[in-house]
């Protein structure tokens, strides 16, 4: 006899929520890396720049968030971008005293510190 598994996604539903570049830098704020990979499968632009001049991930990173941070790269976000203010999300990284999130910003960007 044959017994069949299912797994049951007990995980509240992501809200729905437009697809703007607001709603992006805010679920890179909050660290809501399910609402992220939501958005950018719903075509949000992972790059996208608030008037700051900054990413998604820059914001992610700013603010700690290294779920959402470790999401955005792997989505494409790009590593070798700054700010109005001449910020890269590898100075973010450092500045943040954050050990983890500079690993992880090294590491992908293949060990080249810019910033």
């Amino acid at each position: 006899m044959r017994f069949h598994t299912h797994t049951i996604n007990t995980s509240p539903p992501v809200a729905v929520v437009p697809v703007t570049p607001e709603a992006l830098h805010d679920a890179a704020e909050q660290g809501d890396a399910r609402l992220i990979r939501a958005l950018i499968a719903d075509g949000a632009d992972v790059n996208t720049r608030d008037d700051k001049g900054q990413t998604p991930l820059i914001i992610a990173i700013r603010h700690r968030q290294l779920r959402a941070a470790a999401e955005l790269i792997a989505a494409g976000a790009s590593l070798n971008v700054e700010t109005r203010s001449g910020w890269t999300p590898l100075s973010v990284a450092v500045k943040s005293g954050n050990p983890f999130m500079i690993e992880l910003i090294a590491a992908t960007s293949g060990g080249v510190a810019r910033g």
